[in-house]
């Protein structure tokens, strides 16, 4: 499902200027993570039953970072000037690697 969610925003990027378009992509994209994230918070219950709450914290803990450096990174990207469809397509290309 991360693939599907991956694929979404890099086909707003092809989309052109239909509004319509992209928030019907980007609302997918979303809906598809939602769905990977129900897979992957019941894998701490199967992997040790016993320490899912202490597997929960380590591993959102580690989530968090890029929380932190995402925005640093989005910063970077929006000063950029971006006036080509290139550019656009460019920044979705780069958005599924640095979210995951």
């Amino acid at each position: 499902a991360f693939i599907l969610a991956a694929a979404g925003l890099v086909i707003v990027g092809y989309v052109g200027t239909s509004k319509f378009n992209s928030v019907l992509y980007l609302s997918l994209s979303v809906g598809f993570s939602g769905m990977a994230m129900a897979g992957f918070n019941i894998n701490h219950i199967d992997l040790a039953p016993q320490y899912a709450g202490i597997l929960m914290g380590i591993t959102n803990s580690v989530a968090t970072i890029p929380g932190i450096i995402g925005p640093l990174i989005a910063k970077t990207i929006a000063h950029k000037p971006m006036g080509s469809e290139e550019d656009y397509q460019s920044m979705y290309k780069e958005e599924p690697v640095e979210i995951r």
